[in-house]
Parts: structure tokens; C-alpha cells; sequence
């Protein structure tokens, strides 16, 4: 491979890569909703690892104001 990982190599890195988002996220969006200051900021440092920072301003300011209303495009239909 041009990047210089076998392809089991990259396997693991893109799985590593992966679970970090999965967990990452998770524990992100429990501390968001904390009343700390701390706590919220450290789910917007996990948020930045998984490059998406702005989920923190996202989630609490917008979709729990209008969630289940015709404007929340977190809802499923």
C-alpha cells in the first residue's frame, strides 16, 4: 500500500479509528447534557477528536428546542 501499512494494518488503524468515534461520541453526548462546566467542555473536547466539535452547539442549542416539530432534522422522518 502507498501508505505504508499492510492491509491488515490499515484494517486495525480504520477499526481503531472507528471505535474511538463510537466511544467517543457516546460519552460526549452523556457529559453535554451535564450541568458543569467541566463536563461540557470536555464532551467538546471528545467531540474535536472525532472532529465534530460543533455536535455539542448543535445538539443541546438546536435539535432539544425543536425535537419531534417539523424542524428538527434529527427526527426520522
Amino acid at each position: 500500500m502507498a501508505s505504508g501499512l499492510s492491509p491488515g494494518e490499515a484494517v486495525g488503524a480504520a477499526a481503531g479509528v472507528d471505535f474511538h468515534g463510537a466511544i467517543a461520541i457516546t460519552v460526549a453526548h452523556e457529559l453535554m447534557h451535564r450541568t458543569t462546566v467541566v463536563e461540557r467542555r470536555l464532551a467538546v473536547v471528545l467531540m474535536l477528536s472525532c472532529a465534530y466539535p460543533h455536535f455539542s452547539i448543535e445538539h443541546v442549542q438546536g435539535q432539544h428546542k425543536r425535537v419531534g416539530m417539523p424542524a428538527d432534522r434529527g427526527r426520522g422522518g
